[in-house]
Formats: C-alpha cells, structure tokens, sequence
C-alpha cells in the first residue's frame, strides 16, 4: 500500500465517525435525558468550534512550522481518545457519563479541525502523477463504500455502545496502518540531476550575494554625503508614505471583513439538522409497512444534496457561459450565495409546516407528556426528507460560493492563507450564535407562560422558531443584496501561470542578477522626493519621481540598447 492511501485511510475512517456522531443529540436526549434544548446547545458549540477551529490552527502551524504529518498524528490520537470516550459513556452510569461526553467532544473538535488543516495537504504532497490517478479512482469508490456501511450499520445496530464502538475500532485501525509509514512521509524524491540543479543555483546564489555586499559597501562609502542629503528629504516621505499604506490596508481589511457578516448568519441555518430537525425525527414513525427507515438516511439526503445542487449550478451554467466571458463567471459566485439564502427560506418555511402538522396530531392526542417523549407521533419520518435535502442543497451552494468568491478576487495579504478555512469558520459563528439566539427565545417567551422551548419538544413550538428563522433570512437576503451593491472588491489581476509561479517561489538566480544589476547602478534610495537636485546625474537617471528631461532621454537610450 502506497503512502497516500496509508494517510486516505484517516479520512474515510473520519468520514464513517460522521454517521455516530450525526446521531449524538439523540444520545444525549434519549439515553443521557438531557433536556433537549441544552443537548442542542451541546451540538451546536460542538459542530461550531469545529468549523472555526481550523483558522487558529491554521495559524500556529504556519507559526511554528508544525510539519503535517506531526498535526495528522496528533489530530488522530485526538480522535481516538475522544471517540474511546464516547464509547466508555455508554457503559458507564449516568453520573459519569457527563464528565465523559464533555471530554470527548472537545477532543473530537480538534481532531477533525487538525484533519480539515493538513489531512488533504498531506495525501496531496505523498502522490505523484500516476499516484494521483489511482487515488482518485480508489477514493471514489471508497468514499461511496464506506458511506454505505455507515448507513447499514446505523440501520442494524440499535445499541449505543457498538455504534459508538465500531468507528472507535476503525480510526485505531486507520491510526495503526498512517504509522507504518510516518517516516517516509515528507521526504523529498528527486532524481540526480534535480538534485546537482539544485546545488549549483544554491551555489551561484550565495557568489552572488557575497558580491552583492562587497558592492553595497563600496556604494556606501564612495557615496556616503550624497546618500546623506538625499535621505534627509527621503526619511519624512518614506514615513508618511508607509503609514498612508497601513492605514488604507486596514481600511480594505475591515470592509473585507464587514462583508463577511450576512454570511455569518447562515450558521443559525445550518445548526438546525443536527439538533432540532433529528429531535423531530425521533419523535415521528419509522415504519413504512414492513420496512423500517434509519434516521441516517436523512443524512444521506443531506450529503446528497451538498454534492448535488453545487455541481449542477456551477457546472452547468459554466458549460453554457462563454471562456472568454470571465467577468460574467464571477457574478455566478454572487448568484449563487441567492439562491443558498433561498433554499435557506424555503428550508424553514417547510420545517415550520411540518412542525406544526405535528403539533396538532399531538395537541388532538394530548400526548404533551414529558413521560411519553418516547412515544412516537402519528406521521411518517419522510416528511422530514424536504427539509433535510433543501438544508443540504444550503450549505452545499454556500461553502461553493465562499471559497470561489474568495478565490476569485483580490484578499488582504494578511488574511489570504486563512480564506478557505473562513469559507467553513463562517457557518461555525453561526452555529454559536444560534445557541445565545435560543436563549434569548425562550427568556422572551417564557415570561409570557408560553415557552417555544418546553422540557421536551413535544410540549413546544418549534414551527415559530422555524418561522423566526424565516423573517431573519428574508432580512439577510436584502442586508446580503445591499452588501453587494455597496463593497465591490479588487479583483485579482490576470497573470499567466509562470508569473503565478515565480511570484511565489523563493529568491531564486534570476532574482539575485536582477538584484545585483539594480544595485551595480542605483545606489540611492528606491524613492526620492521631487525636491531632489534635478541636475545631479544620479537622481536624473535613478530618481522615479524626478521630473527632469534627462531622465526620459536616459530611458530613451536604455531601452534602445
């Protein structure tokens, strides 16, 4: 087995933890008897920091310069213990089962933010040419198989250990087959010649630098007082100039990220599929006749959906734009995010129907009992596939839109390597924020004696929360229009893909001859202020700003050569 499938297996071990994990709001409300809003309120913090983590993450591994296999390593020890913890809850008494489950969600979070940072990064850089396509065609079919037993065996297994059990067994597996090859990953596999390439330009550089210094200090002593009467006017330019850039940097960064706040919001969406809409699964029929339909099969819905509605948009009304219209392609990004937002609405206002089709059934029953929240209504688990397929079809057309709308115009410096990982940190604020939101809903009502947020959800009124969701969305919609008539950001200047390329390489020879012709002939400061002497023979050909026509003719003659 080649090094990339051994750090493949990571993935899809991370990919069957979703199933048991899809299901811990359940775990906490049914065998736990957690009231059912603080067990969503669990859920959500959970599901939140793991969307947000990546960026700090991200952040100390460029700090420190963490290799990625350490940060895959440690991120799968994460998991293990985390998923052993939840595994053990189920075994022990209900005391201790709380002091495990808050142990092992906190663990869970930083293992898959640790996944989301350098998993990928990791099997990209261990495959080559022929590795690539291998690895594509096996993880197709291999991400579709282990979907597949995640679904059965939610299907099958009705005990909470052994489903909490097998993922744990998995990811030790997975763990055990990434460290028979930990360490033969990073290592470079380059041929000889590569190799004497690399020695001989490393030698070049540093004959060239040494050059370079004794020319600098030549320079600096042969031109000691002119350099002195020219950086007397320069200092204050210079000064003013960078602070002037500082300022209007600060001023694109903070419109940048004002930008990013009607996006932020669509995390109230987003949390509803772990928590609210899988209560209401647990509390409608399964049987269908003779057949008994999983709750996991509305998370195969939602996954459906997240795959789906983004590759038909962006593929299909990409094969009828024209190559040449770019500009229209980037408006697609924007269009996108609409119709995201209003999947979102149609979304809520289905779930609030359902919901109240459901009350009502309970309401002419009059089963609002907290002893009979395992009873389940009279209303088939299928109406729910609406709901959870448009919630997909949501965040699979938001997460689309983000990362290409990033990507597809110009970002701060500062906050570029941290754009892909805002992509997913977005929905993560909104997951938090649902919880405050929640909070806040049932102080409000419950003054009034009517709690939308009740002991069980039996006995309360999701479907106005649903049309609370509703409002706020179609006043997103507009805030979301308005924002995108007001900031119109840079977009990224057109380059070929050798520019690209030698943009973000390292100093290399053909940087260090330019250097060193730059310095064999200017030996003044890069900007000099027009108040520079116009007839001194060096500002006339060096200075940028020196409005002298000697300067022109100089160029003249320089580009005629």
């Amino acid at each position: 087995m080649g090094s990339p499938l051994r750090v493949a297996v990571l993935g899809w071990s991370d990919t069957l933890a979703e199933y048991g994990l899809f299901l811990v709001m359940a775990y906490l409300t049914r065998e736990m008897e957690i009231n059912f809003r603080h067990a969503a309120a669990i859920v959500n913090l959970f599901w939140g920091f793991t969307a947000i983590l990546p960026v700090p993450i991200r952040f100390l591994r460029n700090r420190k310069r963490i290799p990625d296999r350490w940060m895959v390593l440690v991120s799968s020890l994460a998991y293990v213990l985390g998923l052993g913890f939840l595994f053990f809850s189920t075994l022990e008494p209900k005391d201790k089962k709380t002091t495990l489950v808050y142990a092992s969600l906190p663990l869970i979070s930083l293992a898959k933010s640790g996944y989301v940072v350098s998993l990928q990064k990791l099997i990209s850089d261990e495959m080559g040419l022929v590795d690539s396509v291998i690895h594509y065609s096996v993880s197709i079919g291999v991400t579709f198989l282990v979907n597949i037993i995640g679904l059965t065996i939610s299907y099958l297994v009705k005990n909470w250990s052994t489903r909490f059990k097998v993922p744990t067994l998995c990811m030790v597996i997975a763990t055990l087959i990434f460290l028979t090859g930990f360490g033969s990953y990073g290592r470079e596999r380059t041929d000889f010649l590569t190799k004497l390439f690399d020695m001989v330009q490393k030698l070049l550089n540093k004959v060239i630098k040494f050059v370079n210094t004794v020319l600098d200090i030549v320079a600096k002593i042969a031109l000691c007082p002119l350099r002195l009467l020219c950086c007397c006017f320069v200092k204050k330019t210079q000064e003013q100039s960078q602070q002037s850039n500082a300022t209007i940097s600060r001023i694109e960064e903070t419109k940048f990220i004002i930008s990013l706040f009607p996006i932020c919001l669509l995390g109230l969406i987003s949390s509803l599929g772990n928590t609210y809409f899988l209560e209401q699964a647990y509390s409608m029929k399964q049987k269908i006749g003779f057949f008994k339909v999983p709750y996991v099969l509305l998370l195969s819905m939602y996954k459906l959906a997240n795959y789906l509605f983004p590759k038909l948009y962006f593929d299909t009304v990409d094969s009828y734009i024209p190559s040449c219209c770019t500009s229209l392609k980037k408006v697609l990004n924007r269009i996108g995010m609409a119709l995201s937002l209003l999947c979102a609405l149609l979304c809520c206002v289905i779930a609030a129907k359902v919901e109240r089709k459901r009350i009502d059934i309970i309401v002419n029953k009059n089963i609002c009992d907290p002893n009979k929240i395992t009873e389940p209504v009279d209303m088939s688990i299928l109406y729910l596939v609406p709901q959870f397929f448009l919630l997909g079809g949501f965040y699979g057309l938001a997460y689309e839109s983000i990362e290409r709308f990033l990507k597809d115009h110009q970002t701060p410096p500062s906050l570029k390597p941290y754009m892909v990982d805002s992509a997913i940190g977005v929905f993560g604020l909104g997951n938090i924020g649902s919880v405050f939101l929640v909070y806040l809903v049932y102080k409000f009502t419950s003054k009034q004696g009517n709690s939308w947020f009740d002991k069980n959800i039996n006995c309360s009124h999701l479907d106005k929360y649903y049309w609370l969701l509703s409002v706020w969305i179609a006043i997103n919609i507009v805030w979301y229009l308005f924002v995108s008539i007001l900031y119109q950001p840079k977009e990224k200047p057109t380059t070929t893909s050798n520019q690209e390329g030698g943009e973000e390489q390292e100093e290399n020879l053909w940087n260090s001859l330019k250097k060193l012709a730059k310095k064999c002939c200017v030996f003044l400061p890069e900007k000099v202020p027009d108040c520079c002497c116009s007839l001194c023979c060096c500002c006339c050909c060096c200075c940028p700003t020196s409005g002298d026509p000697r300067k022109k003719n100089y160029q003249a003659e320089q580009l005629a050569t």
